[in-house]
Parts: C-alpha cells; structure tokens; sequence
C-alpha cells in the first residue's frame, strides 16, 4: 500500500518535466539577479549581518540549474524525440519500479518461496494473486482487453528483471520475512500452548 500511496502523489512526468523546467528558469533568474551587488546589497537590509558567501550560493545554484535541465530531458521524461513520453505513468526515476511492479515482485517471492521457483509472467494463478493483492492494498482494477489479469504479465516480466540494488534488497527482505514467518509457524506447531494448531 505504501508503494501504491506514494506512486500517487507522484506528478506525471509531464508535470515533473513542467516543474524541472522552472527550477531550472527559477535558478537562472537567481544566479543573474545575485550576480549584482546593489541586489545583495538590498537583501543586506532589514538583517543583521550581511549575505553569507554569495559566492557558495551562486555555485549551488549553478548546480542546481544544470540538473533540472539535465533532468528535464532525461530519458525517464523525454523520448528519442525529446517529447514528453506518453501515457498516464507517473514521473519515476529509472531505478524506481512501479507500484504494480512491486506487487508482482512480492507475489513472484512468495511463490517462489512455497513452490521453489518464480512463476512465468503469464501464469493466470500468479497474476490472479497480484489482482487480489493489488486491490487489497488499495489500488485500481486494471485490465486490457477482455482479460482484467492480462495487465500483470508486464509487471511480472518487469520484476523479473528488475535487478538494481533496491530491488536487491526488497527480494532479500521479501525471503527474511517468509522465511521467519516459516520458522514462527513450525515452532508454533511443536509447541501448541503457544498457539499452534
């Protein structure tokens, strides 16, 4: 549910690419205004002590600057073209993965957990899994075509071959936690005063 609330709140990447280019105007604006000593002479009233090291603010913002617009037009925004990339996706760096995508990472550990191996991408009884999970969680129904699970077989595939270091760590944490949740289960069951059925 969190990867599904903030992938929400996430703008579209048309608005990022919106809002990456006015940090950009915004940071230029302000390394051409403190350039001028009558404007940091102005900013000096009203305070106590004078402008700290304008030089070291004019370099963060020329910094600045150069990301948003590297930023603006990388290929997590832009297409070949240098068009704004279609559809209804929201703004993710690349390293990120989807919301539906962690879903789908989540049910492939769990079975390879139970069934010692990852189900194929078009596996209906994963993908009805991830459909139960994903609407449990609080996501929307998806669907394309007549097949609302056919939409998770992309999820799937982009799970299976999501191999950054965060998603590293997700599938390690995944396996810790089904591996404890197995242990606790079969310590629970030699020893019913626990609660073991």
């Amino acid at each position: 549910m969190s990867a599904y609330a903030v992938e929400t709140l996430q703008p579209s990447r048309a608005e990022m690419r919106a809002l990456l280019i006015k940090v950009e105007e915004a940071a230029s604006i302000l390394i051409r205004v403190l350039g001028r000593r009558a404007v940091v002479d102005f900013l000096d009233l009203g305070s106590e002590e004078p402008l700290r090291a304008p030089g070291n603010l004019q370099s963060m913002l020329v910094e600045v600057r150069d990301r948003a617009a590297a930023a603006s037009g990388s290929s997590a925004l832009v297409d070949s073209k240098g068009q704004t990339k279609a559809g209804k996706g929201r703004a993710s760096p690349k390293r990120g993965i989807s919301a539906q995508t962690y879903c789908a990472l989540f049910i492939a550990e769990t079975w390879k957990h139970f069934r010692d191996g990852y189900p194929p991408p078009g596996n209906k009884q994963a993908q009805k899994a991830a459909e139960i999970y994903w609407q449990l969680s609080g996501g929307e129904r998806q669907s394309w075509g007549n097949d609302n699970l056919s939409a998770w077989r992309r999820h799937f595939q982009n799970a299976a071959k999501a191999d950054s270091v965060e998603t590293r760590k997700l599938r390690a944490e995944f396996q810790r936690h089904l591996h404890e949740s197995a242990r606790l289960e079969a310590h629970a069951s030699e020893d019913p005063s626990e609660g073991g059925t």
